[in-house]
């Protein structure tokens, strides 16, 4: 079925956000899906499933139609959910996309959204966007530099330990232990903020 660019289409606009994101991966025919399977999703542009049909088919030439109706979307509505996914499915490396999802970053519900979409579109974009918002959650902090392990990263795991509490900055050291090569590992404990923080742990009361 999933071969079937028709009944994809259909069952992510029937749907709609109920769709699972794993969809994406499962998809065997080749895209972009025909415009013959895409019609129904073009012919029903409102709803948020066949915005999602436009991210899944990969039909880029329809971003000016996505951007539009996310401008005029709600930013709490299920059309600029679809939207910032659609914008990260179809992954262009636009002015115009990048600035969409910056302005969503700060949004409690979607904004997790916008973070991922940024990360599958321009990894090193994401780094500089996302090293400004302060707390840097984490996981993404590690994310971040698992995809670009350069001076830019570093500073942005050691910005990330500043902002935490001792609780979450051991989550983070042990996040990085687990998830780093060695070789990261010694670079990153030389880092002045990381290894004040190791020695002000080792001194801290039980």
């Amino acid at each position: 079925v999933l071969g079937e660019t028709t009944a994809v289409v259909e069952a992510v606009i029937q749907h709609g956000m109920k769709t699972s994101a794993y969809l994406d991966a499962l998809i065997s025919a080749s895209r972009p899906f025909p415009d013959a399977a895409m019609q129904p999703a073009f012919d029903t542009l409102d709803k948020p499933g066949a915005i999602l049909a436009v991210g899944f088919g990969r039909r880029s030439d329809r971003l000016d139609d996505v951007l539009r109706i996310f401008h005029d979307a709600k930013p709490d509505s299920e059309t600029a959910h679809a939207c910032l996914h659609t914008l990260g499915y179809l992954g262009e490396n636009q002015p115009s996309v990048l600035a969409a999802l910056r302005g969503h970053l700060d949004n409690e519900k979607t904004g997790w959204i916008a973070e991922r979409a940024l990360l599958r579109i321009n990894p090193q974009e994401a780094l500089e966007v996302l090293a400004q918002h302060d707390p840097l959650d984490p996981e993404l902090a590690i994310t971040l530099f698992a995809i670009n392990r350069d001076t830019s990263a570093f500073k942005t795991l050691t910005q990330t330990l500043r902002t935490l509490d001792s609780g979450n900055a051991r989550q983070l050291l042990a996040g990085a232990i687990t998830n780093l090569p060695d070789e990261d590992l010694k670079t990153l404990v030389q880092q002045p903020t990381v290894a004040q923080h190791l020695r002000d742990q080792a001194l801290a009361p039980e």
